[in-house]
């Protein structure tokens, strides 16, 4: 299908389409119940055409109904305003059967709920007192094939399995989750984690706002690399939305950070042999001690910015469309003896969607924190970190030699000084 599909488009342009297949089997548990088993899949067809400066998009769910897609692409074409450049398409012509799923073997739904009640029994072990509010495992299969009217042609497999865990206890609560590319996860593990942190969140104190250390773990600091990231895009640059613009060679941030995104990264969350566009996935070094080496790329800004793209379109609906696939914090040497004394302490973050992407002022509500002093930690409450994005990044004391690698973004914990903390 997608053969005639992308022979019929390419009489009106140049012509691009990416053919998907999801499956996805999941557990659910509601307060130690279970409460779903759901198994399905579904099929996606997108179809950009090309002709000049113009393009048009289109999808369908219905791979049948693939003519009246590549036709409402070419509608769009004409009537669409045309973009600055003409990007280019991509000629690199790649194997079929590549297979990103690495160890994960398939998993019974039996498998599954025995994992699900390995999680619950794993936090009812910590206390009796916990409540599994919820738990979940699930595990997504995608196949995705690219090909395009120049001789592009590739395909690949790419699995996951995600599991996660809530715990409350009055109202305390705690949150924990896993994600990998192998049967590798330790769900019994990842109840206690999460019960011992409902625990040690029970009975929090209020605090006064003032400025001081604070260490912010895994959960936490993928949003505010989440954040960050939007100035490393060449969209935004292009669009007079990044801070970064014009940077680099300069050192942007603390001389302790490099960033780094890696789609060839193995067992990475995000790895996989090639874009939206079809463009060989890379690995591109953007920040090294601080200083800013340059940008994520699709084709389209590549052409605007007289570059290579760097792997890093994200979909085929728009012009540009880039983002990260593994964003990666390299470690650093801090213990967590040295992360974690005489300071502030965070598992997780709320309210960055409301901060603002581009001057990157924000003020996040902490979740499960507290104070540690001579080793004891103190549960607070009511509290929240205010402040600038990239000041904040500028003012790192300690970043840990343990990644973490539960998503597209791969960090150690970080240790941040001089942090405004609000009552």
């Amino acid at each position: 299908m997608i053969n005639k599909a992308v022979s019929y488009a390419s009489k009106f342009g140049d012509a691009e389409l990416r053919i998907t297949k999801e499956e996805e089997t999941e557990v659910i548990f509601e307060n130690e119940s279970l409460k779903n088993l759901n198994a399905g899949e579904n099929y996606g067809l997108s179809v950009r055409v090309a002709k000049n400066k113009r393009f048009g998009y289109a999808q369908t769910t219905d791979l049948s109904k693939w003519r009246e897609c590549v036709d409402s692409a070419v509608k769009l074409m004409k009537v669409n305003e045309p973009l600055l450049v003409k990007p280019r398409l991509s000629r690199t012509r790649l194997a079929r059967g590549f297979n990103a799923g690495f160890e994960l073997k398939e998993v019974s739904d039996d498998e599954l709920i025995n994992n699900a009640l390995l999680i619950i029994k794993g936090a009812k072990e910590v206390s009796e007192k916990i409540l599994v509010s919820s738990a979940g495992i699930s595990i997504n299969s995608i196949e995705t094939r690219f090909i395009n009217s120049v001789g592009s042609d590739a395909s690949y497999t790419k699995r996951l399995i995600n599991s996660e865990v809530q715990c409350v206890s009055g109202r305390s609560s705690g949150f924990d989750c896993r994600t990998s590319r192998r049967l590798n996860i330790d769900f019994k593990s990842l109840g206690d984690s999460a019960a011992k942190l409902c625990i040690k969140s029970i009975n929090p104190n209020k605090v006064s706002s003032q400025k001081a250390d604070l260490t912010i773990d895994y959960l936490g600091l993928i949003q505010l690399l989440d954040l960050l990231s939007n100035s490393l895009l060449a969209s935004n640059v292009l669009e007079n939305k990044s801070v970064f613009k014009g940077r680099v060679g300069e050192c942007i941030l603390s001389s302790k950070v490099s960033i780094t995104d890696d789609a060839t990264l193995a067992l990475g969350i995000a790895s996989q042999p090639f874009d939206a566009e079809g463009t060989n996935s890379k690995r591109a070094e953007l920040i090294t001690n601080g200083v800013l080496n340059g940008f994520l790329h699709d084709n389209y800004t590549a052409k605007r910015m007289r570059t290579n793209s760097t792997g890093n379109c994200a979909g085929l609906a728009t012009r540009p469309s880039v983002s990260y696939n593994n964003l990666i914090i390299k470690e650093g040497r801090a213990s967590d003896e040295e992360l974690l004394n005489d300071c502030f302490y965070t598992h997780s973050l709320m309210g960055a969607h409301m901060a603002n992407q581009v001057s990157g002022d924000f003020a996040l509500n902490l979740l499960n924190a507290f104070r540690i002093e001579n080793d004891e930690w103190i549960p607070i409450r009511d509290a929240m970190v205010s402040g600038n994005l990239f000041n904040l990044w500028n003012n790192v004391k300690a970043v840990g030699k343990e990644l973490r690698m539960d998503s597209s973004i791969i960090t150690p914990k970080v240790k941040f000084g001089n942090v405004q903390i609000v009552a």
